[in-house]
Parts: C-alpha cells; sequence; structure tokens
C-alpha cells in the first residue's frame, strides 16, 4: 500500500508540473539576470523537465516494468533529436550547440533533449483529460498576459511597478506603450504565444455537442469570454507575423468546419477577414520608411536570409552547428547589409525558423523538421475522426489551427521557449486525445526491495543536483548581469568580485571571462595611472634612493597579476569559441585597454582586430577598427588600403571617409 501510494504521488507530481509548466513559462520573467525573458523561461523549463524525468522513473520503479507509449511522432522526434546530436558534433562551436547562443538561450542540444523528454513523459504519464486541464491553466496564464499587455498600451506597465515601483513605462528602452510584450520580451513572441491561444481556446470550452456549434453556444460558453481579451492583447503588440499567423489558423479552421453548422463558420470567416484586414493595414503603415532614416523590415530581413542559405551552402549536411548562426552568419554576410539602418547589428538568428535550421544544422537537421511536421500533418485526421465521434471535433480542428499558426509566424520569425512548448506538445496533446479509452489505473506496485529504493534513492540525489546546477547556473548569471551593469557604469571596482563570482560558478562560460577580462584590463590601467600620479607629484622632494623604491612592488605585482589574468581569461575566449566574432571584438578592446599601460599591446589588438575581419569579411565597422589600429601600429599605407575597401563596403560610412581625408594630408 505504501508503494501504491508513493507511485500514486509521482504521478501527480507529473501531472502538476505539467500544469504549473504551461501556467508559469510565459509568465516568469527577472529583473536580475543578463537577459529578462528567455533565459528565465528556459531555465524554469529545464527544471520542470527534471522534476517530469525523476517522478517518471520513480513510477517506472515502482511498478517494476518500463512506463513508455508508442506513439505515432516518436520516430520523427527521435531523427530530429539525432539531427540535432550529429550538428553538435560537427559545430563550429559545441559549446554554443549544447547550451544556446548566450541571450537567446533557446534550441540549443539541450533544449531539444528537454522538450524530446516533455513530450514522452506527456503521452506515457498523461490521460485525455489532463490536456482539457493543461489548456485551462495555459487560458489563465494568457489571461494574465494580455491584462498586462493591455496596461502597458495604456502607459502603465506591470513589469515596471515590478522592477522600478513605478507603475509607468520609463524602465523600458522600447516603445512598450505602441507595442506591448508584456511578460514575453517582445510583441512578435507575445503575438505568435497569443496566436495558440486564440485558436485553441475555440476548441477547449465545455463539452460542445455539433447542435451547440452556433454563435449563441459559443455566446454562452464561459470560457470564451475571454477571447475578446485575448484578441485586444493581440492587436497591441501590432505584430504582423502574429496577424498573419491567426488569419491563417483561422483559414484552416474554416475549413475544416465546412462540414458544419453555417453560422459557425461565418463567425470564423469573420475573425478571418478581421485579422487580414488588420495584417494587411499594418503592413502598409510599415511600407512608407522612405525618408524616415529607417529600412524596412523586408529591406533588412533579405540579406539575413541570403546569409543563411549561403551558410547552409558552406556547410550543406549538418550546417554550421545548432544555433551558431550568430558566428557563422558574419562569414557569409552579404556586403548590401553595409547599407540598410541595421548595418552594425549582430544577428544571431536568421529571423525566419526553417532558414535559421537550415544554416545550422543543414540538410539533415531541416528534413528532419519537414519530418516532424508532416508526420504530425499526416495523423491529424486520425484525431478529427476519433473527437467526432465523441462530439467535440472541434478540439481537434482549434489544435491544428493552433500548431499551424506557429508553423506562420515562425515562418518570419523564430520560435522562442513558450513557443516551443506548444509545438512539440500539442502533438502528445492530439496523441492524448485520440486515445478512445483511458489506461487502467495502477491498483498494485512491486514489493519495494534494497536495490529499488537505492535506485530511487538515486535518481532523487541526481534530480536534487541539476535542480541545484540550474540555480548555481541561474546564481551565476545574476553575478555576470550585475557585474557587467557596474562594469558599463564605469563602477569597474564593484564588478570586479561580481564577475569573479560568476566565472567561479560557471567557469566554462567564455560570455563571463571575456566580461570579466575587459574588467580586469581596464583596472590594471587605471592601477597604473595611480602609481603614475603619485610618482609624479612625489618625485620633486625625494632623493634619488628614495625615487628608485617609490613604485611599491605589491602595486606593480597587481598591475601585472591583472594583466596576466585579463590575457588568459580573454585568450580562453576565444580557444573556446574561435568563431565567434564578438569575442575576437571583445579581445581588440580589452588589448587596446592594456596598451595605455604598453604600447606593444597595440600589436596583440591589431592581431585580434585582424582575426575577426578575417571572419568578418564583409563588416564596414569591423574593418574600420583594423584600419585605425593598422595607422596606430604605424602602418599607414595599410591603413589606407583597408579604408578605401571600408568605403566600397559601405559609401555612406563618414567616419571612414574622414579618416582616409586625415591620413592623406600631408605631414606639416
Amino acid at each position: 500500500m505504501y508503494n501504491l501510494f508513493v507511485e500514486k504521488i509521482a504521478n501527480q507530481i507529473i501531472r502538476f508540473s505539467f500544469y504549473l509548466l504551461f501556467f508559469l513559462v510565459p509568465l516568469f520573467f527577472s529583473a536580475k539576470t543578463s537577459e529578462l525573458f528567455e533565459y528565465n523561461k528556459m531555465m524554469l523549463t529545464y527544471a520542470f523537465t527534471i522534476v517530469i524525468t525523476a517522478a517518471w522513473l520513480v513510477r517506472m520503479i515502482l511498478v517494476g516494468k518500463i512506463i513508455f507509449k508508442k506513439s505515432f511522432w516518436q520516430i520523427p522526434l527521435l531523427f530530429y533529436l539525432g539531427a540535432h546530436i550529429l550538428s553538435t558534433v560537427f559545430s563550429i562551436d559545441p559549446h554554443i550547440s549544447i547550451w544556446g547562443y548566450y541571450s537567446r538561450f533557446h534550441e540549443g542540444l539541450l533544449a531539444t533533449i528537454s522538450y524530446t523528454l516533455l513530450y514522452f513523459a506527456a503521452v506515457s504519464n498523461l490521460e485525455k483529460a489532463d490536456v482539457k486541464k493543461i489548456f485551462i491553466s495555459s487560458f489563465l496564464s494568457a489571461a494574465i498576459v494580455s491584462v498586462w499587455g493591455i496596461l502597458e498600451s495604456l502607459g502603465h506597465s506591470p513589469s515596471c511597478l515590478i522592477i522600478t515601483g513605478k507603475f509607468g513605462v520609463d524602465c523600458w528602452i522600447q516603445d512598450v506603450k505602441n507595442r506591448v510584450f508584456a511578460t514575453l520580451g517582445q510583441p512578435n513572441w507575445m503575438a505568435a504565444y497569443l496566436c495558440v491561444q486564440i485558436l485553441a481556446l475555440l476548441g477547449f470550452g465545455r463539452r460542445i455537442k455539433n447542435y451547440e456549434l452556433s454563435i449563441k453556444g459559443l455566446l454562452l460558453n464561459s470560457y470564451y469570454l475571454i477571447l475578446p481579451l485575448f484578441l485586444c492583447a493581440l492587436y497591441a503588440t501590432h505584430s504582423r507575423s502574429g496577424f498573419l499567423g491567426l488569419a491563417v489558423g483561422l483559414g484552416v479552421l474554416v475549413l475544416l468546419l465546412l462540414k458544419l453548422d453555417k453560422r459557425i463558420k461565418l463567425l470564423f470567416c469573420a475573425f478571418g477577414l478581421v485579422g487580414a484586414s488588420i495584417f494587411g493595414a499594418r503592413w502598409y503603415q510599415n511600407l512608407p520608411t522612405a525618408g524616415t532614416g529607417i529600412t524596412s523590415s523586408e529591406t533588412i530581413r533579405k540579406p539575413v536570409w541570403e546569409g543563411a542559405i549561403k551558410i547552409w551552402q558552406r556547410y550543406p549536411i549538418f550546417g554550421s552547428g545548432v544555433e551558431t548562426f550568430g558566428y557563422a552568419f558574419y562569414q557569409d554576410r552579404p556586403i548590401s547589409k553595409n547599407m540598410d539602418s541595421e548595418w552594425d547589428f549582430l544577428y544571431n538568428k536568421a529571423h525566419n525558423e526553417y532558414l535559421n535550421l537550415l544554416a545550422t544544422t543543414g540538410t539533415v537537421g531541416i528534413l528532419a523538421y519537414f519530418f516532424l511536421i508532416g508526420s504530425f500533418i499526416i495523423y491529424i485526421p486520425i484525431v478529427f475522426q476519433i473527437l467526432a465521434s465523441q462530439g467535440v471535433p472541434l478540439r481537434g480542428y482549434s489544435l491544428l489551427a493552433a500548431w499551424t499558426s506557429i508553423l506562420i509566424t515562425n515562418l518570419i520569425g523564430f520560435s522562442v521557449v513558450v513557443i516551443g512548448l506548444y509545438f512539440f506538445l500539442i502533438p502528445a496533446f492530439c496523441f492524448l486525445l485520440a486515445q478512445n479509452e483511458e489506461p487502467p489505473s495502477i491498483t498494485s506496485t512491486k514489493k519495494l526491495d534494497t536495490f529499488s529504493f537505492c535506485l530511487i534513492s538515486l535518481i532523487g540525489f541526481i534530480g536534487f543536483i541539476g535542480l541545484l546546477n540550474l540555480l548555481n547556473m541561474w546564481q551565476a548569471d545574476k553575478a555576470y548581469a550585475l557585474g557587467k551593469n557596474y562594469n558599463s557604469v564605469q563602477q569597474h571596482l564593484v564588478a570586479y568580485p561580481l564577475l569573479i563570482e560568476a566565472v567561479k560558478a560557471n567557469s566554462d562560460e567564455p560570455t563571463f571571462r571575456t566580461e570579466l577580462a575587459y574588467n580586469q584590463a581596464i583596472l590594471a590601467s587605471a592601477l597604473f595611472e595611480q602609481i603614475k600620479e603619485s610618482t609624479t607629484a612625489a618625485v620633486a622632494s625625494l632623493s634619488a634612493e628614495q625615487k628608485m623604491n617609490l613604485e611599491s612592488p605589491q602595486l606593480k605585482a597587481s598591475v601585472n597579476s591583472l594583466i596576466a589574468q585579463a590575457m588568459q581569461n580573454t585568450n580562453q575566449a576565444v580557444k573556446q569559441s574561435p568563431y565567434s566574432v564578438p569575442f575576437w571584438k571583445d579581445q581588440t578592446k580589452i588589448f587596446y585597454q592594456l596598451a595605455t599601460i604598453d604600447k606593444k599591446y597595440y600589436l596583440n589588438a591589431l592581431e585580434a582586430i585582424t582575426t575577426a575581419a578575417k571572419l568578418a569579411p564583409t563588416d564596414a565597422k569591423i574593418w574600420y577598427n583594423l584600419a585605425l589600429l593598422q595607422n596606430i601600429t604605424g602602418n599607414k599605407t595599410a591603413a589606407l588600403l583597408t579604408l578605401d575597401e571600408v568605403i566600397k563596403m559601405k559609401p555612406d560610412y563618414t567616419d571612414a571617409i574622414n579618416s582616409k581625408k586625415e591620413l592623406e594630408k600631408p605631414l606639416p
């Protein structure tokens, strides 16, 4: 009886973890981490994955058999996971491929493993009734997100109230009043999330029979009362990708509902026309950008997409590596990118999920992705038939429409954590809904012998260590974020111990090391200046012997120690991520700072920026900085030649034009 009780607890832990996963992930953010939204949502997803997987394994031990239900998606999903593993093995930066790009954090190999485990855990442990409970949890969370966003559109951000204590919108650099994002971090991400909620909501009211499929039936259903709230919040995002996703999703619903009540078809057609009208108006509004200095989003994205195709051509089989777009793009960045308003931005995504996967996981990865999509589309008619026999056909239709909206919003943007959850788990929910009978409840369990007890203890210990490591990583990121903020406001002494703490807690993260190296270079420079000033002030009143002993050996040792540590940290970062142009640029900045102590470091800076220029052959700003360092190190001829190349890359580059004029002036 005791074993049965524990097994039921483990089962309940799995169920409630899924409920909480879909309720908390959209809402979870923190102003204390380096990235407020995606990082925290991914960490929370990892935490729930650990808890769910551990409870699942405990159930297996107590029952004495493998709890695993075969499903239609298992082969496509394992093929997709295998493609990501191979892409990681052959990646230009395995660290990034495993963890994801630092600041995005999503879609690394660990994220794919997490979603895979969640899918298999759902189909093997949940029941049909759990699907509706999960969506109820999801709708409640979406209602909070929607209210949050509507308040932002009125000039009152709950986020600012939490972060600064002021109920306005001044805490955001972004114009959150005109394009809201609530707790999702970006208007397009919020719009994609709300598309899923709106379309899924249409099928998850109370049990709807065929004769209730009418406008009156919908209005009488309490769930649909929050539909206008979702629509208002979606409009407040002013996201064209969101409007398009909703319009296509509604179009799918209308096509599926052709055999049902005409009134409900008219209702969905009306929703589709409204969505299409809003989308068209927003699209037109963004077209007249001439004369504003802001390039249209279509023009901005075109060279990014071209670069993604070139990356695939360079790495056709397994791509450049999972989530390495931010590094690989520099090498294949079209020169035309220098002529738009975002010419000096860092692009760590292709802004098209399909092209992003093509570039980073290659032909194998994109075929695996299409295999996932195609297998679900082939399977879904089975779900329709079963749900139609149960009198709830709209439920299956709405889930397919919601899933389709993800495919559309990903076409113009890219997947984020909360969208990843729905992409991988909606097929699991459809599989559960298609089960004609609920699985029999477990009435007996295996006798808990010593070996089983040890196994359960081991699982508990590993799970606890996993959660502890996540917490440690989260604390390390908080220390890094605070240290970086202090660095940015010139509080380098305050930043130093925080960055040391971050590196100690997560020594494998090169992002932490490069920030610490910059801090150490500045501190070394400041300490060196302090020694110089002390020497200059005191030298007049000292004897010759005193002058020789003036400089403190301890201070000089501290300067040398900081220099050595800065060089070690930056060298380790670029060694770990040799294709990271941002790290080579950081190293250039670090050596440039050290050159205030000894001009020999200008040569190190020149070497670093030369490497960056080789990795980014069309980046006008990097090549401009190369020219400056060539001139500083005494190679004026090379600097002029480089500036000529920079001006060819970007003819309107004022700084480069002026620098060339200065260098061409004859010496007085």
